[in-house]
């Protein structure tokens, strides 16, 4: 809302490499690993007891309200990045 921008999942890609089930503790790391002006794409690992179980990569859209690609604004951008 801060931004007046809506954040879309444009696509998924997931490997899952050992099942979880419901009660099992998960760690999961996201880290951006690039940009573009108007999108970027995440990594994320999800393990338990320090057992990979789960890689994913999510590339996330910037869209305004009509759902028209908006540039990614700079203090969001700053922030994704540390």
């Amino acid at each position: 809302e801060k931004y007046n921008i809506l954040l879309i999942v444009k696509s998924c890609n997931i490997e899952y490499k050992k099942p979880a089930k419901f009660e099992d503790k998960i760690n999961i790391i996201s880290e951006v690993i690039s940009f573009t002006k108007t999108s970027f794409l995440m990594k994320q690992n999800i393990s338990r007891n320090n057992e990979l179980i789960t890689e994913a990569n999510v590339h996330i859209v910037i869209v305004d309200k009509n759902g028209k690609p908006s540039k990614i604004p700079e203090e969001l951008k700053q922030k994704l990045e540390n």
